[in-house]
């Protein structure tokens, strides 16, 4: 489940005989001290220990599988002995929380199944990446098996897939928690990431952010009835709009019209988003959606086996 960690571990000075690629050079706090670990990045200065990367990748042969709770506790335990510190007594500030699901077909192909998600930005910058993003949180769908072969070659990716019984067509969905202080008084220990109420916490909000995310349904000519030349113009643009993207632009127009002032009362901004996003299908039939439910059950059932 757990992928990217973020931990400092304040004062802590760590071990540097297992670092490569190691680096020194000064800030404004002193020296830092720093390399990587496997495929971590550490740095050690004078206010302590930070290390961040993928836990996943560095416990496992590569992140093309995702870590258990016990995993989990089994990664920070050798993570703690590669640099001779406890970092399971360190802050956790970020997470990422997710799932691999093997698809029918290519990951992108069902990112237009996928609507607005409330108070997140929905964003389409590449064709294999969809994401939802805040200044503290992002939820992210991706083409996972494109992902590896940008990192690594084609035979490599293909013997990491094989090894977790995975096809081609590997789709990550992944709760990016960018800024666990807000989230935790104090801050969120590492320890606590595999103590069950905790982990289970996760796997909750990983769950209730995916089942918030609008639907789509899929707009066919045959399953519409046209009467007047408005009903058929107000189909033409419901079909334009389905495209790939068409989400991202109907929030500019919307943004422009905002700085142009066009509207004395605020509510037709808000009014006139909802009307676009209902023609062209968000939020609407989406459990009939065969894309829509085949995501949803291999949601459901991670949720009901995550240990």
């Amino acid at each position: 489940m757990y992928d990217t960690i973020k931990i400092f571990k304040e004062g802590a000075i760590c071990k540097d005989d297992k670092l490569s690629n190691v680096f020194e050079r000064h800030d404004e706090g002193g020296l830092l001290v720093g390399g990587k670990l496997k495929n971590l990045d550490v740095k050690c200065g004078c206010r302590g220990l930070s290390v961040q990367g993928s836990l996943a990748k560095y416990h496992l042969p590569s992140n093309a599988h995702t870590l258990t709770r016990r995993m989990t506790q089994e990664a920070f335990e050798c993570l703690s002995d590669d640099l001779g510190v406890d970092v399971c007594s360190g802050v956790c500030s970020r997470v990422d929380v997710g799932t691999i699901i093997e698809t029918k077909k290519p990951p992108q192909d069902y990112f237009k199944t996928f609507g607005e998600l409330p108070r997140f930005t929905r964003l389409q910058a590449a064709k294999e990446t969809l994401m939802y993003k805040t200044q503290n949180r992002q939820f992210v769908i991706y083409d996972k098996a494109k992902e590896m072969l940008q990192k690594g070659n084609r035979q490599q990716v293909e013997k990491d897939l094989l090894a977790w019984g995975l096809g081609n067509n590997v789709m990550r969905l992944e709760a990016r928690f960018l800024n666990l202080a807000r989230s935790f008084k104090g801050g969120l220990l590492a320890k606590e990431l595999y103590n069950e109420k905790q982990y289970h916490s996760f796997v909750r909000e990983f769950v209730e952010m995916f089942n918030k995310i609008g639907t789509m349904k899929t707009i066919e000519l045959k399953d519409k009835e046209i009467k007047t030349p408005k009903d058929a113009m107000n189909l033409f643009i419901a079909m334009y709009l389905q495209r790939e993207g068409a989400e991202t632009e109907i929030v500019e127009f919307i943004e422009k019209l905002k700085a142009n002032k066009m509207f004395d009362d605020k509510k037709y901004y808000t009014r006139t988003k909802q009307g676009l996003f209902d023609l062209m299908g968000v939020n609407g039939c989406g459990m009939g959606n065969d894309d829509y439910k085949e995501i949803k059950e291999a949601v459901n059932e991670f949720a009901k086996y995550a240990r």
